[in-house]
């Protein structure tokens, strides 16, 4: 049951990702024939050219995409990949049939490329992508791993972005593109990013050991105990280390105030963590 509502969850934040960014397409970049690079900015071109539906154009392309993704990424990828492709295929369609919010070209760029970069964002987070770039970036990041998935979309989105100045002669327009793609590549790092966030927690207590077993009994972390110097001032006194999650902050905090009101805590932050509980990395 655990194992399917895991799934559920995934499918869920996937589906989530995809309507934030066909929002941020159809409702703001699309109106304003404002790219922010993407496979949906080639399709925003084209639709400015010959009127193709930036979502078929899209799901069209992606056919090869997603056949090379399957061989090279696995299936696991390719089926939620598939989902969230298909999702934001249908409701950028869907949406671009509403009126455009505003028509402020600024406007248009900061909460585009915003919704845009955030919907990808979530979607990369589960393993799976929206297809066009996103998978290019995905075999380049493995290929390549000299830059993160978000940098080597931003420089496949510089590309896009370029295309469009030259196609729609308009390079005060490329301007705002610019902004978009920029906005759209910072917010989809800070999502990956926080996403990484763990806190070290470093306690120092007269009450260290029933402190540490309520950490590994109630949140399920492991903890590093070490020896205290034996000096007058901290006799009797030891450290334990654990790294959690930012939300388990909290319950942390009523674990040692239940044992130690004086006990001594020091939080660093740790922006990435991989091991067990974490971040976690699939043998080949």
């Amino acid at each position: 049951m655990k194992k399917i509502l895991g799934k559920l969850k995934i499918y869920g934040i996937i589906l989530f990702g995809a309507w934030l960014a066909a929002i941020g397409v159809s409702l703001f970049l699309t109106p304003a024939q404002m790219v922010a690079g993407g496979l949906s900015g080639i399709g925003i071109i084209v639709n400015s050219v010959i009127g193709l539906p930036v979502g078929t154009f899209v799901l069209l392309i992606n056919i090869p995409l997603f056949l090379t993704g399957y061989k090279t990424l696995g299936a696991d990828f390719f089926w939620k990949s598939l989902l969230g492709a298909l999702v934001f295929s249908i409701l950028t369609d869907l949406m671009a049939l509403w009126p455009p919010i505003t028509e402020n070209l600024f406007l248009c760029a900061i909460f585009g490329g915003g919704l845009l970069g955030v919907g990808i964002g979530l979607i990369l987070l589960q393993g799976a992508t929206t297809g066009g770039t996103d998978i290019v970036a995905e075999l380049l990041c493995k290929s390549v791993p000299l830059f993160s998935i978000g940098k080597w979309i931003l420089i496949l989105d510089a590309g896009i972005v370029l295309l469009a100045g030259i196609v729609f002669h308009n390079w005060e327009s490329c301007l705002y593109d610019i902004i978009a793609t920029i906005i759209a590549a910072i917010t989809l790092e800070l999502v990956i990013q926080r996403s990484d966030l763990a806190n070290i927690v470093y306690i120092i207590s007269h009450k260290s050991q029933a402190i540490a077993e309520d950490i590994v009994s109630e949140l399920g972390r492991s903890v590093t105990a070490f020896t205290m110097a034996d000096t007058p001032e901290n006799r009797n006194v030891s450290m334990v280390m654990c790294v959690i999650h930012h939300y388990e902050i909290v319950k942390l905090e009523k674990i040692i105030k239940r044992h130690d009101v004086n006990s001594f805590i020091i939080f660093s932050t740790a922006h990435q963590v991989v091991g067990k509980g974490f971040k976690t990395y699939s043998i080949n």
